[in-house]
């Protein structure tokens, strides 16, 4: 990319004793004036021969005239060079502070993308956590259904990867016919990713807390699972939560409490 800075200024060139040093001429012109009047005055040989000789003496009266002439111009020649150094002066100073502006342009804009990359770079670590959150986590199902042959619990891996289920449990949280509380279905066992498992004792235990009895129930409850994926803590999943009623001349309903 070409560089959009411009090219630094050539240098001036180098100016000679006589060219930058203007007041000195004017002490050099006036001595040499004052050197040739008081020569005429000194010497009266001159005098006369200037009365004498007319031209002579208007040229030498003259000269002041011509040589003040010869210095105001020379001054004005100087006072041209100096508005133009001046001129020369306010235009690098206005390009100066151009740049100026121009680089403190660019230090904001500098300090603008540092501040998106930080930004982007914050998004990109928490989208790579998201991910490795996702990868990482359980995602495992427990659902109770209940089709003629009996209630069943069927419990599913959607995860990624293998689970060890470590424990299986049955909370009652209200009985007509016992008491509440936890009951062990099972658990120490290994479920592969997108596979289902249906062998637990549900409906059996269910008769067990009901006293075993078949032909009458009222109870809530719901399963438990604890389960350990690829990180080290294990995680509890719970199912929803059941109401599970049977009353004489009535057909049996399981009904979803909450999710």
């Amino acid at each position: 990319m070409q560089s959009t800075i411009p090219r630094m200024l050539d240098k001036p060139e180098k100016r000679t004793w006589w060219d930058s040093s203007h007041p000195r001429r004017v002490v050099a012109y006036s001595f040499g004036i004052s050197a040739v009047l008081a020569f005429v005055i000194i010497y009266p040989d001159i005098n006369t021969f200037l009365e004498k000789h007319t031209p002579w003496q208007n040229l030498l009266a003259a000269l002041p005239i011509v040589v003040g002439v010869l210095l105001a111009f020379l001054e004005l020649k100087h006072s041209d060079e100096a508005n133009e150094h001046r001129a020369q002066t306010v235009e690098l100073i206005g390009r100066a502070n151009d740049l100026r502006e121009k680089a403190n342009s660019l230090g904001d804009e500098n300090i603008r993308l540092q501040r998106e990359t930080l930004e982007l770079q914050a998004r990109v670590h928490q989208l790579q956590a998201d991910i490795e959150k996702k990868l990482t986590k359980v995602r495992l199902y427990a659902r109770a259904h209940l089709p003629n042959d009996g209630m069943k619990l069927l419990v599913s891996n959607l995860s990624e990867f293998d689970l060890w289920i470590n424990r299986v449990e049955l909370i009652v949280t209200e009985a007509e016919n016992a008491q509440p509380g936890s009951h062990i279905l099972g658990g120490a066992t290994r479920i592969s990713s997108g596979h289902s498992e249906d062998g637990y004792l549900l409906y059996g235990t269910l008769v067990s807390v009901n006293g075993n009895r078949t032909d009458r129930f009222n109870l809530k409850f719901h399963i438990k699972v604890l389960v350990t994926g690829v990180e080290d803590a294990p995680v509890t999943i719970h199912s929803p939560k059941y109401h599970f009623t049977l009353m004489p001349g009535k057909t049996r309903e399981l009904k979803v409490l909450e999710y």
